[in-house]
C-alpha cells in the first residue's frame, strides 16, 4: 500500500511537471501557463510530502524496532566520518 502511494505521488509530481513544461513551451510561457504554474505550485508540495512520508514509513517498516536505535546511530557516525 505504501509503495503504491509513493509511486503514484511521484508519478503525478513528475508527470505534472513534464506536462507543465511541455505546455509552457507550446504556449510560449503566456498568462495561461502562469495560471497553470500556480496550480502546480499548490499541488507539488503536497505530493512531495506524500513521497517523503511514504518513503520514511516504508524504511521504518523494514527495520525491526529493536534495531532502530542502532541503525540510526550507525547512520550518524557514517555521516560524521564522511563529512570529516
Amino acid at each position: 500500500m505504501l509503495t503504491t502511494m509513493h509511486l503514484a505521488a511521484a508519478a503525478l509530481w513528475t508527470g505534472a511537471l513534464v506536462h507543465l513544461v511541455w505546455v509552457g513551451i507550446a504556449r510560449r510561457w503566456d498568462s495561461g501557463f502562469r495560471g497553470a504554474l500556480g496550480g502546480y505550485a499548490r499541488l507539488a508540495p503536497a505530493l512531495v510530502v506524500v513521497v517523503l512520508l511514504t518513503d520514511a514509513l516504508s524504511g521504518l517498516l523494514l527495520i525491526s524496532p529493536s534495531e532502530l536505535p542502532l541503525r540510526l546511530w550507525a547512520m550518524r557516525c557514517r555521516r560524521a566520518l564522511a563529512a570529516g
